[in-house]
């Protein structure tokens, strides 16, 4: 007992000890340390209490808690991991510090940056809907304080109209909205306050959005310039950034795509096509194992109810879960409710089998904690997991395009997945 006292106090001290090293580097009190072992060198720091920094101490941000940390915290790594260490070296990036409702001189900030203190401050609270933009939007603004050489503002401002001018800063002006709305070069109205902003929210729309942004850049002449600008800056940063750069955002780059000529199946009535962003995804249905369950999931296809319907519960390299046919599509998704929707259809009865192997690629029908409540959610395994035995409704296994759903877009285990990917359409070989 002694022994685990003594290390309970030793862990206790160090976690207490690097926090009041780290005040000493980047002077913000008040922080604990998170996690400081991350693979590219990031050391995550909370703040439980608050605290208030700056000159005049204009810069404020409040405590958080432990759900404000487990539903953000994964969502803000995964995106951090995006930049190796060296890339991080250069642009002066070594602690992210989270708390929540930051501000700066009264006004409301997802970040901030600092380079001097090698510090990023995020904001856990912010609008969720442009929350994994902002951490790449305030990354670029470390990038262009670092190498403030690369990206001149004087430059930048001539891809413009020429009878158009930015305001004096980005506080200075109402243009202050977030949503893609693309208007002769710029594809937000925040974009117009300033040219740091500009800059930043190209970049970060790309970041997270690679293969859309690109498309409707490529039909404005200056945006189209704007693009190449930012690319040749970065290439002098680091050239291998730019290939991870545009590799990170074709997630799909490297699967292999499908041809249903190159197939002869036994049993057509019972093939399920199901496209999504990376390719088709062939399903054989077993009847044989759960006809009522089959039957339902058949009917809603054919009526095209699972178009668009949003992978809004992502286990990374687990499962993917999708189905939600009231709450969940894409074109409406109600973050607040979806996975509680129904499909008008009713619940049917669990259909369970303890010879069904829940092999990697097993589809099978969602239900709530009871039996006999399943309706229209599916779920597929990306792994084994053979304790699902005899605890869902199996309907049939992927036998193609599992990669595709490897590339599905994660989200936090505890969390449905903002901005989820979809499925495109699924329909049956034969109706």
């Amino acid at each position: 007992m002694r022994y685990i006292i003594l290390i309970f106090i030793l862990f206790f001290n160090f976690s207490y000890v690097n926090a009041d090293a780290i005040y000493n580097l980047i002077k913000i009190p008040n922080l604990e340390v998170h996690k400081v072992d991350d693979v590219n060198g990031i050391k995550y720091l909370v703040s439980k209490r608050g605290f208030v920094i700056g000159d005049t101490n204009n810069i404020k941000c409040n405590g958080i808690n432990n759900s404000d940390l487990d539903r953000e915290f994964n969502t803000i790594q995964n995106n951090l991991r995006d930049y190796n260490s060296n890339f991080l070296r250069k642009i002066n990036l070594k602690f992210v510090v989270l708390c929540k409702n930051l501000e700066i001189s009264g006004i409301n900030t997802g970040g901030i940056p600092d380079n001097k203190f090698r510090t990023l401050i995020l904001d856990l609270t912010f609008n969720r809907n442009y929350f994994e933009r902002m951490i790449h939007h305030e990354i670029f603004h470390m990038i262009d304080n670092s190498f403030p050489e690369l990206f001149k503002k004087n430059k930048w401002s001539k891809l413009n109209n020429k009878d158009f001018s930015y305001a004096s800063c980005s506080t200075c002006t109402d243009l202050l909205g977030l949503d893609l709305e693309i208007t002769k070069g710029f594809l937000t109205e925040y974009s117009m306050s300033t040219a740091e902003e500009d800059m930043a929210e190209i970049y970060s729309l790309l970041k997270t959005n690679f293969k859309e942004i690109d498309l409707l850049i490529k039909k404005d002449n200056i945006l189209t310039k704007k693009k190449n600008f930012l690319i040749n800056g970065l290439k002098e940063i680091d050239e291998k950034f730019i290939g991870s750069f545009y590799i990170l955002n074709n997630k799909c780059l490297f699967v292999k795509k499908i041809d249903l000529n190159n197939f002869k199946f036994k049993d057509k009535q019972n093939i399920a096509i199901m496209e999504v962003e990376c390719g088709k995804v062939l399903i054989e249905l077993d009847p044989n194992i759960s006809p009522k369950a089959v039957n339902r999931f058949k009917k809603l296809a054919n009526k095209g109810s699972y178009n668009g319907s949003a992978f809004y519960r992502v286990i990374e390299n687990t499962l993917i879960q999708a189905g939600d046919i009231e709450y969940g599509n894409i074109s409406n998704i109600n973050y607040s409710k979806v996975g509680t929707g129904k499909s008008g259809l009713g619940t049917i009865k669990s259909e369970l089998s303890d010879n069904f192997l829940f092999n990697a690629g097993s589809v099978a029908f969602a239900r709530k904690e009871k039996f006999d409540t399943e309706d229209s959610e599916f779920f597929i395994t990306l792994i084994d997991i053979p304790i699902y035995q005899g605890e869902y409704t199996p309907i049939g296994r992927v036998i193609a395009g599992i990669d595709s759903l490897k590339k599905i877009k994660v989200g936090n285990k505890s969390t449905y997945v903002l901005k989820p990917d979809y499925i495109k359409s699924l329909r049956l070989l034969v109706n």
